[in-house]
């Protein structure tokens, strides 16, 4: 890549820096990472890659070699005691341990997170956001409840209705199951 090439780039980030714009297209963000040498944690916290920029951890975890958990150290977050790590969740591993629920000795991974919102990144995203306390079934059946998330009666895909227009993002069909 030529200097102008790296300069545009960098002033393109300055630029999203400036106006608080967000990369969520991983490949672009990996892309700019690769080109300007800029690190995924600079991204982050600037605020320019995923939803926000990143929450110091809630509490702490020690894990085994085998990525086991060996002891959870919560802190209070929300309604309960709970480890949240939202570094993990954005720069670690998909199957690194980001999030531990009140009352739980079982992790959840950022690919937990995809699992349960069909692989689509967004709604991981919200997702991991909006944990408080609860395990992340118990906050989606609590937003299927509430109509905030639905299911698509034509192809079974998990979706935000707020951002959707109750239209299914994935196959265009109105409705829920």
């Amino acid at each position: 890549m030529d200097e102008r090439a790296k300069v545009l780039i960098m002033n393109l980030v300055e630029l999203m820096r400036e106006s608080q714009q967000r990369v969520y297209d991983y490949e672009f963000a990996d892309y700019l990472m690769d080109k300007t040498g800029i690190k995924p944690e600079e991204l982050v916290e600037c605020g320019i890659y995923g939803s926000r920029p990143l929450h110091p951890d809630v509490g702490g975890i020690a894990q085994r070699e085998d990525g086991s958990i060996l002891r959870v150290f919560r802190e209070h977050y929300g309604e309960g005691d709970i480890f949240k790590s939202w570094r993990r969740f954005y720069l670690g591993a998909l199957d690194e341990v980001c999030y531990v629920p009140e009352g739980s000795d079982s992790g959840y991974s950022r690919q937990n997170f995809l699992d349960l919102c069909d692989g689509d990144n967004e709604l991981a995203e919200r997702l991991f956001e909006a944990v408080t306390w609860e395990h992340p079934e118990s906050w989606i059946d609590q937003a299927m409840t509430s109509g905030e998330w639905i299911v698509c009666n034509g192809c079974g895909k998990l979706y935000d209705v707020d951002g959707n227009s109750g239209v299914c993002p994935e196959c265009g069909k109105a409705g829920v199951e």
